[in-house]
């Protein structure tokens, strides 16, 4: 964040408002119908809430986050397939090399570790229950979607997105650009995780 804040400008002596840096997301990353996607990972939500909420402030999540942000949609993207998921977060902090559309070779092989991959299962698993308790207790109507589904058919996906944003669903001109980073590794790995902790 701090990186992006530097390039567009906005640092003062090392810091920058946070306002100031979601209204340069506003303004530089809105589509022309005015939308904005922001991915909020679990263990960033309390620091954007604590960001944005004042002293003795008692609104509710959402409430502070519309207030700064204005009408939210939320579309909760989650994985069945944890152990992979944690596989491939695994890989990817070591590599560097988060998605396909990426420009640059990983930097460097990945090495198997177990109680890495291990306690990156349990993390996401907590962050997974974390995700559906917020949205039960903020009362909010959200669209999950399952990795499995998106990967399987994304056009249909996005259009459920769409649909969920009350934007035009036009599924003719959707293309899907990027594939799976999953390989013979990734299933070597998830093989002898299996195996070693009898996960599945």
């Amino acid at each position: 964040m701090a990186t992006r804040a530097s390039e567009w400008g906005l640092l003062d002596r090392g810091t920058f408002e946070y306002t100031a840096y979601l209204d340069a997301v506003r303004n530089r990353t809105a589509t022309p119908n005015g939308i904005v996607g922001l991915r909020v990972m679990w263990g960033t939500l309390d620091e954007i809430l604590g960001e944005l909420r004042g002293h003795d402030d008692d609104r509710s999540d959402v409430a502070v986050l519309e207030a700064a942000l204005g009408r939210l949609r939320f579309v909760h993207l989650y994985r069945h397939d944890v152990v992979g998921q944690a596989i491939s977060l695994y890989r990817a902090e070591q590599t560097d090399y988060w998605h396909s559309t990426q420009p640059q070779e990983p930097k460097q092989a990945a090495a198997y570790d177990f109680r890495e991959i291990s306690e990156r299962v349990d993390s996401l698993r907590n962050d997974h229950a974390a995700w559906r308790e917020w949205f039960r207790s903020e009362d909010i109507t959200q669209l999950s979607v399952s990795y499995e589904e998106l990967d399987a058919e994304p056009v249909r996906t996005a259009a459920q997105v769409l649909e969920h944003l009350g934007l035009p669903t036009a599924v003719h001109t959707m293309s899907a650009p990027s594939r799976k980073l999953a390989d013979e590794t990734t299933r070597q790995w998830r093989e002898r995780f299996v195996n070693e902790s009898g996960a599945s």
